[in-house]
């Protein structure tokens, strides 16, 4: 079990942190308002008032925890995004765009995600450096301090997605009841992908990714699931990655402007790892150019013409099938020669093309002088190696991150798994 979820001590020394810095606000006040001969300490004297009657408010009427499970994809409001023990405000853009105000503990943040650790922290430095001095004849103090503490700066989540990040705040707080175990529709849970990835918190949700992803993963392989590559990356799941990585590369095609376009004509955007596309189009100009090569390779054999071909040696059978290749490969906008890199369309349309080539050979006149074989079989069986033999653009960099991944959710890596199933099949 991650080791924030056992974080009672933890909470503890919080709530300490709280009360002291209530008292010293509270405390602080007093010496303001007994110093009557300071003009301007009297100007300071409402603020300093207020700050020390928030605390007090605060401290008998804090947030309770919430009873009911709502649904995470309702209408969010700043009370789901306010939580106990809160000293640090946060915005989040709402549902309608609108601005969410909100108040999370910042001790908490920074436990639950390095990411959140280092904003709390720089907001922390920021006001350090922002102090104004106060000086009451010989004696310095600092009344920013008081009131910062409470204020706590502003975490700025307007650019994250309001449900995913409710929920990772709800697991931050332990408020579990709010968070939700069931499967989550796609878009959503790209955007917990993307925000599990973005605020390193991956093994803070070891308890709740299964009930997420719970019959999910075959849905990876239907048209328009392209950003599943993003999730099966965050959540380590390999063979899902891999699979789909190499369904990309048989269904990218190349649009006018030179971008990929999936296989129902959208262009390929969002959430994706870090090099995939790239060598997804790798492997699939490589896979072209071998595809090519053949066509290319067995037209130039037959204008050698330094062997005859024909099964049966007859020159004129060369030639009918050479006429016949050209004039497809015409048709197709595949001759004259062109490389990989000129061609758009995917490698399914490519090769479906190619196998409905028909070369013409030389009439049959009897069994022994049988020319339906001549030619058109081994190239057809020259294009199926090279569909079968296509790399998987899946890179080890990949592969690591995705092991990693498992190792956070489950604690055993993908090669414990992968012995597992050895030792099944042996049996």
């Amino acid at each position: 079990m991650a080791p924030f979820i056992n974080m009672s001590s933890s909470f503890d020394t919080l709530a300490s942190y709280v009360t002291d810095d209530e008292l010293q606000s509270e405390e602080l006040l007093n010496r303001v308002t007994n110093s009557e001969s300071n003009e301007f300490l009297q100007e300071m004297r409402q603020p300093a008032m207020k700050v020390a009657e928030n605390s007090r408010t605060k401290k008998s009427t804090g947030t309770p925890l919430k009873q009911t499970k709502p649904s995470p994809f309702s209408l969010s409001t700043s009370e789901d995004f306010t939580f106990p023990e809160s000293n640090m405000s946060i915005r989040v853009t709402g549902p309608n765009g609108t601005v969410i105000h909100g108040r999370v503990c910042s001790q908490v943040m920074s436990l639950f995600s390095p990411v959140w650790r280092q904003l709390v922290q720089n907001i922390s430095d920021n006001y350090s450096k922002t102090q104004r001095n106060l000086r009451v004849g010989n004696e310095l103090f600092q009344l920013d301090d008081a009131v910062n503490h409470h204020e706590g700066g502003c975490l700025d989540f307007t650019a994250d997605n309001h449900v995913a990040l409710q929920i990772l705040l709800n697991i931050a707080h332990l408020n579990t009841r709010a968070v939700a175990r069931r499967e989550l529709e796609y878009k959503d849970l790209l955007n917990m992908a993307e925000l599990i990835h973005k605020y390193d918190c991956l093994s803070r949700v070891e308890i709740f990714h299964k009930g997420w992803l719970a019959g999910q993963e075959f849905q990876a392989y239907r048209d328009g699931m392209e950003n599943w590559l993003f999730i099966a990356w965050v959540f380590g799941r390999r063979q899902v990655f891999e699979d789909l990585a190499e369904k990309l590369v048989m269904e990218i095609s190349i649009s006018c402007l030179g971008t990929p376009v999936t296989a129902t004509g959208s262009p390929l955007k969002g959430s994706f790892p870090d090099g995939i596309i790239e060598s997804i189009l790798q492997v699939r100009l490589y896979t072209i150019q071998r595809l090519l090569d053949i066509w290319y390779g067995y037209i130039g054999e037959l204008l050698k013409g330094d062997s005859i071909l024909c099964k049966h040696g007859e020159a004129m059978c060369d030639n009918l099938a050479h006429g016949s290749l050209s004039k497809a490969m015409s048709n197709f906008d595949l001759y004259p020669v062109k490389i990989a890199s000129e061609i758009s369309i995917s490698i399914n349309e490519l090769r479906e093309n190619l196998v409905t080539i028909r070369v013409n050979v030389l009439p049959s006149h009897s069994l022994l002088f049988d020319h339906s074989k001549c030619h058109w079989v081994q190239i057809e069986k020259m294009i199926e190696v090279v569909i079968l033999d296509t790399p998987n653009p899946t890179l080890e960099v990949h592969r690591q991150q995705m092991n990693g991944a498992l190792i956070a959710l489950t604690g055993t890596d993908a090669e414990y798994f992968e012995e597992e199933e050895q030792d099944e099949f042996e049996y």
